[in-house]
């Protein structure tokens, strides 16, 4: 009778497999914690990590006591002494000279607020702000200065914020609002603006943000060659605002990559015209409602101008959907063929905010210069682009050009009177 045979179960036992799972959810339990920690910790040093971790996050309006809190705050934005296209920002962080304190007697000093088409994509001699100073300073025939305090990625909510604290510091005798067409108005195909939410937002995750973020930008921008301008050789004396870094480097022109791009990819291109094509939007109503936080704002602040004696004038910057009619139907077109967006064409009023906030200026008796019909004469008359291929933003002719027509009307307003 030959013996048993005797079976062996090489399956490991039932609580093994109760212990595997919970065992690969801790850790990625710990390695989201340390991965959440190593970005909270990066992004109180390193600017791009504070960005990627944060941008697209709406919080709560956060209320600055001090002129340093606020401007600690944006520094994703406002990094010193920054290598901005061969010439160092100032000591704050802005595309500018460095500032002068106290401001000296006699001198007639404007500040300039806007976002990124204020303090400009373009290196500091080409920027539109420097160059508006320079034909003033010739015209005005007086001892004066225009500090730019434009900050990439702001609006309405964060000008305001600025023109309080900067205030009694900067003592300007004017103050000049850059509000760009393209962004600085409600969305009023979604019925949003980019104002601060009200309540404390949910908590967000700083790394899932980092990643989603990087990713998508890695996804939505070419591959431009890496500028010279960046490279350039810092010189040994002081990082002073303003100044060259690299001498022996060329100057800059629309030439070069990051001016002449293209910069975001086509997909990630259409969703910025897609947003920007639906502050052209017209609905059936709702449109003073989508308006009233903004108005709001800007009548909060050009009260406070009045109640200390400072003139206060708002210039409108045009989206690029604005000045060129056939690129406009090339996006609308493109944009449209989007389920979220297929019904915006119906309405579309590429006039619409200027028209509205024209008519809230001569209501409040505000200064107002809308820039959109001077720049939409100069592209026709001009071979070459105002803006960036594939970015939105002015390449150094369209700096040059809108300085050209915000001078005009600052010399009127400001020199003449």
């Amino acid at each position: 009778m030959s013996p048993a045979i005797t079976r062996t179960d090489t399956s490991p036992p039932r609580s093994t497999w109760r212990v595997k799972p919970l065992r690969i959810a801790l850790a990625l339990g710990v390695a989201f914690l340390t991965g959440e920690a190593a970005v909270r910790i990066a992004a109180n040093f390193l600017p791009g990590v504070r960005y990627l971790s944060t941008v697209r996050v709406k919080s709560r309006a956060r209320r600055h006591t001090s002129l340093e809190s606020f401007l600690k705050a944006q520094t994703t934005h406002l990094i010193p002494h920054r290598n901005w296209h061969n010439y160092y920002n100032n000591s704050l962080g802005f595309n500018d000279a460095e500032f002068e304190f106290p401001k000296p007697p006699g001198r007639y000093r404007i500040v300039a607020l806007g976002d990124s088409f204020c303090y400009s994509m373009a290196p500091y001699p080409d920027a539109v702000q420097t160059l508006v100073e320079k034909q003033l300073d010739r015209r005005c025939g007086r001892d004066l200065d225009l500090l730019n305090a434009g900050i990439s990625a702001t609006g309405t909510w964060e000008y305001r914020t600025l023109f309080d604290l900067m205030l009694p510091i900067w003592q300007p005798d004017a103050v000049v609002l850059h509000f760009y067409l393209g962004n600085d108005g409600p969305d009023l195909f979604k019925h949003g603006n980019d104002l601060p939410l009200r309540e404390e937002p949910a908590f967000h995750s700083a790394f899932l943000t980092y990643v989603r973020n990087a990713v998508k930008l890695m996804r939505s921008r070419e591959a431009l060659p890496s500028s010279p301008a960046e490279r350039g050789h810092h010189t040994r004396g002081a990082k002073i605002g303003g100044k060259i870094v690299d001498p022996a480097l060329p100057p800059m022109t629309d030439q070069n990559p990051e001016f002449s791009g293209p910069v975001f990819s086509v997909e990630a291109f259409r969703k910025i015209m897609g947003n920007e094509l639906g502050r052209f939007y017209v609905p059936e109503e709702g449109v003073d409602r989508d308006w009233g936080p903004i108005i709001r704002i800007l009548d909060e602040t050009r009260r406070a101008a009045e109640s200390a004696g400072v003139r206060f004038l708002i210039v409108l910057y045009p989206s690029q959907l604005q000045v060129y009619p056939d690129f406009r139907r090339e996006m609308l077109a493109a944009v449209t063929a989007q389920r979220e967006y297929r019904t915006l064409a119906e309405r579309i009023d590429p006039m619409g905010p200027n028209r509205y906030l024209l008519d809230w200026c001569a209501r409040s008796g505000t200064e107002c210069y809308d820039l959109t019909p001077f720049l939409s004469r100069e592209a026709q008359q001009q071979p070459r682009p105002l803006y960036i291929e594939r970015d939105g933003h002015w390449n150094i002719l369209g700096n040059r050009l809108a300085a050209d027509g915000e001078a005009e009307f600052l010399e009127r307003e400001l020199c003449l009177h």
